[in-house]
């Protein structure tokens, strides 16, 4: 049986793929690049690990820092939507070279199957899939802020003042953050919509 012309084999070339995404990146962060050195990402501890204060507020920081494309230590709209189409195309070429398991530079149909097979075994939270708001609208960031807020979020975590967060006082922070956010969901889903505007 022949296939009909124009059809072809249904592989995706990951040049096309991560070119696609390497252009929409560039275009967008036109506007904010500098030549500014590469930020390197903040060393990761092991799962296990304790956490020391230094680590826990630059893990917050180095995001920012790294989407602060003129250095001026205020992270603008602009700037954080540029890096995030950096990470986007970064994930993107990570992603097709997970999904590329025979490294033939192409996405085979067994290959895109797979792929979806995963994702749809893959449990979602409810919340995931809710819209949180006009996030991109936020004004800018001003980096020693956020540096300043971790560090207070490190003080109420480390309820042994030894210095470092232990993986019980990490597991404690996260359960109290998920019942605050739980409540949040809780108070605007119970309180009523505001009328729109004429």
């Amino acid at each position: 049986m022949t296939r009909p012309q124009g059809h072809g084999d249904h592989r995706m070339s990951r040049t096309l793929l991560i070119g696609g995404f390497a252009v929409v990146a560039l275009a967008a962060a036109a506007g904010v690049a500098t030549a500014r050195p590469p930020i390197e990402p903040a060393p990761q501890a092991a799962p296990n690990a304790p956490v020391s204060r230094t680590d826990f507020v630059e893990r917050r920081v180095q995001p920012l820092a790294a989407a602060d494309a003129d250095g001026d230590g205020t992270v603008t709209r602009e700037e954080r939507l540029a890096r995030a189409m950096v990470v986007r195309q970064e994930r993107a070429g990570a992603r097709f070279e997970r999904l590329d398991t025979d490294n033939d530079g192409k996405l085979s149909r067994e290959e895109f199957v797979a792929m979806a097979e995963r994702g749809a075994a893959r449990p979602r939270p409810e919340h995931a899939r809710r819209n949180h708001g006009p996030r991109g609208e936020r004004g800018p960031v001003r980096i020693a802020d956020v540096r300043a807020r971790a560090d207070q979020a490190f003080t109420r975590l480390d309820t042994d003042s030894d210095g470092f967060l232990s993986v019980e006082e990490r597991r404690a922070g996260r359960e109290r953050g998920r019942e605050r956010m739980q409540q949040r969901l809780a108070a605007r889903e119970a309180s009523p919509q505001a009328p729109a505007s004429e």
